[in-house]
């Protein structure tokens, strides 16, 4: 009998657990709870680059990118993966699905066209995403030093689109648009440099040549912002600049690869296409943004040059530039901004090799880089991700 009456009890007991744990279950069930529609797509603009993307190498002489172009994101497998992030009204915090992991082409490809669509909770007010990331911490961790963005391909660039809010569609469903940007700025030299001649028309320098142009004063790594490269002028040394080498010559030690010497490459940075006023070749570079409201310092532009002053040649000659100002006016630049290109004409450096009335140059020049740091005031700035009616031409 009291086996009966405790077995009678463990039954209705187990069911009464039972009920309680399908209630539970069916109350922390997001669809039965008001699940929605939801339809991510990228910005209009971010539609099809038409100059660079996919496995191209980032940081070579190349034609500039057009206004409105969008670098790499032209087709879905330019992209190696999204992830997806769902916050609540307020942004602060992370909301059923939580983060959904986008792979297949079809599904990329559906940014570009139609949206992405799927059910999430109600309580997403916010979304963000990552574009090239991945779940190997190591593999992500070398996308924190710039050097890795100068020598890879455009298809690995990390991007990051901020979080927006997810608003109502006229059919009823919700909807987000994101504008995805990579982590660095592009900086695009180029310019013809012409001497500044007299009122007689005469010019003491001559045979003028770009011989090296290099970027310093970096952040090196987006983990440490605070922490700048910057080699100095003591670093400018005559010596064999590779161990192997034969013959010594002057080059600038410890600098790594945040520059070019190739003068077959700098000898086309200054051809200007006269139909649409741009550049035919730019020496492409890439910088982190110093994300402090109000950075003191900027990434140093330092430009080499080479040319004869009154028929004796002169090498080694060094401008250095820390701070700019735009093109369009005298506002300057406050920083490099991640997603923007900034595309800087050198032409004004000719406006500094003057020649005066008997014939006598005045050469502002360095014999070292960092010197005597100065402005460079030819700076248009693009928004490559927002079709931008840029009122000047160069």
């Amino acid at each position: 009998m009291e086996t009966k009456r405790l077995k009678k009890y463990v039954l209705l007991t187990a069911g009464v657990l039972l009920s309680l744990l399908l209630a539970g279950c069916k109350g922390s069930d997001p669809r039965e709870s008001g699940e929605k529609t939801l339809v991510l797509r990228f910005a209009s603009s971010a539609t099809r680059a038409t100059q660079v993307g996919g496995d191209g190498e980032m940081r070579k002489l190349e034609e500039p990118i057009k206004d409105g172009d969008l670098i790499v994101l032209k087709k879905a497998d330019d992209l190696s993966n999204i992830t997806v992030y769902f916050w609540d009204a307020t942004g602060t915090k992370l909301v059923y699905p939580f983060t959904k992991y986008i792979s297949r082409n079809a599904d990329k490809e559906a940014f570009f066209t139609t949206g992405y669509t799927f059910k999430v909770s109600p309580k997403v007010g916010q979304v963000s995403l990552q574009i090239n990331m991945y779940a190997n911490p190591g593999e992500n961790k070398k996308k924190d030093d710039i050097l890795y963005f100068q020598y890879t391909s455009w298809k690995s660039v990390p991007y990051e689109a901020e979080k927006v809010p997810v608003t109502r569609s006229a059919n009823g469903d919700f909807e987000a648009t994101l504008k995805p940007k990579p982590y660095v700025a592009r900086l695009e030299v180029f310019g013809k440099i012409i001497p500044k001649r007299n009122s007689s028309g005469v010019s003491a320098f001559s045979d003028l040549k770009i011989t090296g142009v290099y970027i310093n004063n970096f952040i090196q790594n987006r983990t440490q912002p605070a922490v700048r490269f910057k080699n100095t002028k003591e670093n400018w040394v005559f010596g064999k600049k590779y161990s192997y080498s034969s013959q010594e010559e002057w080059y600038w030690k410890d600098h790594p690869g945040m520059y070019t010497e190739k003068e077959t490459d700098l000898a086309q940075i200054d051809e200007i296409d006269s139909s649409t006023g741009m550049p035919t070749k730019v020496d492409c570079y890439y910088v982190f943004p110093d994300p402090s409201a109000n950075p003191t310092e900027i990434d140093h532009l330092i430009v080499r040059l080479s040319y004869k002053k009154n028929g004796v040649q002169c090498d080694n000659r060094f401008f250095t530039f820390n701070s700019f100002l735009e093109k369009a006016g005298s506002n300057k630049v406050g920083k490099f901004k991640a997603g923007y290109i900034y595309r800087i004409d050198l032409a004004e450096i000719g406006d500094l090799l003057t020649t005066d009335e008997e014939g006598n140059p005045d050469d502002p020049s360095d014999d070292r880089p960092e010197d005597r740091p100065i402005t460079l005031g030819s700076v248009l700035v693009v928004d490559p991700w927002t079709n931008l009616d840029v009122p000047v031409e160069l």
